[in-house]
């Protein structure tokens, strides 16, 4: 799985000499990376708007993201497996 930040007119979200990125490579399944959690998003997220707002900080950005069931933060100790 890929999850990375894309805009129209700059294309995958990183820093001017590309050593920053939000881009997370991600194989999920119980005997691989495990899932891709709510923290993990959030981490994501957190790390996208630290580099528009270091690099480009002179424009509006807007962040959209796919908020699939699978998705959604469960209580604390459920399973992660779905039915």
């Amino acid at each position: 799985m890929v999850a990375d930040f894309v805009s129209a007119d700059f294309g995958w979200l990183r820093s001017p000499d590309g050593e920053n990125s939000a881009r997370r490579l991600f194989k999920p399944g119980k005997n691989r990376n495990g899932y891709f959690s709510n923290d993990e998003i959030l981490d994501q997220v957190r790390e996208a708007m630290d580099i528009v707002g270091e690099y480009y900080p002179q424009y509006e950005h807007v962040f959209v993201y796919d908020n699939a069931t699978t998705h959604l933060k469960r209580e604390e100790g459920a399973s992660e497996k779905r039915d």
